[in-house]
């Protein structure tokens, strides 16, 4: 599977010189020349340049006590802590080979970076009775809209992400959301989608949703303002973080932090409800049916699922 390929379109990324144009017969040439070298994504370190502020970095140096923290690949943070791995995708507004990403978005370099920090992840605790929770710190606006991310394969870089977590889930490795910030379109769905528990800010500043307002709109043939009117009677196409919580896919929603509010009583509280996220995954199944077999789902958000899945299930057996 291409997903399993991310040495090599690592190795392809490193090689393309970005500063030339390139069309798709020049990279119908390079593809095949390009050899798979072995990446080895090293854990942020702290430094004292400052950075972008986000959500996203915030949380995830208030999790790790990493200052300024920095990487090879400016916009993806990892490091193990207290035998927890925490991943977080943040913005670099300096970023000159993929400007596309400077918000904080979900590229190409993103994608297959944190596939192979996951992959690493699964590889180094194979065969452990324990398995390495891994945290995703949620705070993207996007996907990256571009010609070389177009070109290259933004499709394949969050199918590796995505693909990365689910397997890390399926070996028996709780995956943990922490969403302080926005989870949105493709970036959400390669960089926290697959995890078996979320957990989620309940502030109003927090978007959440698998398509964007303007794509959404576009597919439903309504405008911006009827989609948004339509929204408050469907909790399905809303993007608050509360309507959210009506479809049972959080595993908690806590009302009393803020997003931009990492001070150390409330890092100390999210700690605790990662911990117990984790807690709750021991011995229970590895797939996503949680989020349709929760009080929530079953009463409210994940009823015409629920009675979908029954039927399809009859016409199967029989």
């Amino acid at each position: 599977h291409r997903t399993e390929n991310v040495d090599f379109y690592l190795s392809l990324l490193k090689d393309i010189d970005f500063n030339q144009p390139m069309d798709t017969e020049e990279y119908r040439k390079l593809f095949p020349t390009v050899k798979a070298g072995n990446h080895h994504i090293a854990e942020a370190q702290s430094s004292a340049a400052p950075k972008d502020k986000s959500r996203g970095r915030l949380w995830f140096e208030k999790l790790t006590g990493i200052e300024n923290a920095e990487s090879e690949v400016s916009t993806v943070l990892h490091a193990t802590v207290d035998g927890k791995e925490f991943i977080a995708i943040v913005p670099d507004t300096q970023n000159k080979r993929f400007p596309r990403v400077r918000n904080g978005e979900v590229g190409l370099m993103e994608g297959f970076t944190v596939a192979k920090i996951v992959n690493q992840v699964i590889e180094e605790d194979q065969g452990k009775e324990q398995k390495r929770p891994i945290i995703c710190i949620v705070d993207v606006p996007s996907q990256a809209y571009g010609y070389k991310e177009e070109l290259i394969g933004i499709n394949v870089a969050l199918a590796s992400s995505a693909a990365a977590y689910a397997k890390a889930r399926q070996a028996g490795h709780p995956v943990v959301d922490f969403i302080p910030g926005d989870a949105v379109s493709g970036g959400f769905l390669a960089h926290g989608l697959q995890s078996n528990r979320m957990i989620a800010l309940g502030d109003d500043s927090i978007t959440i949703q698998a398509m964007s307002k303007a794509s959404a709109a576009r597919i439903t043939l309504r405008t911006i303002e009827e989609l948004e009117e339509a929204t408050k009677h469907v909790p399905a196409m809303a993007y608050d973080v509360f309507n959210y919580t009506k479809l049972g896919a959080l595993y908690k929603r806590i009302d009393s932090i803020k997003s931009w509010d990492a001070s150390d009583k409330n890092v100390a509280r999210i700690q605790k409800e990662i911990d117990a996220a984790i807690e709750s995954t021991k011995g229970q199944p590895t797939d996503l049916s949680y989020r349709y077999a929760n009080e929530i789902a079953i009463k409210e958000g994940r009823v015409a699922t629920l009675k979908m899945r029954k039927a399809v299930e009859n016409q199967w057996n029989n």
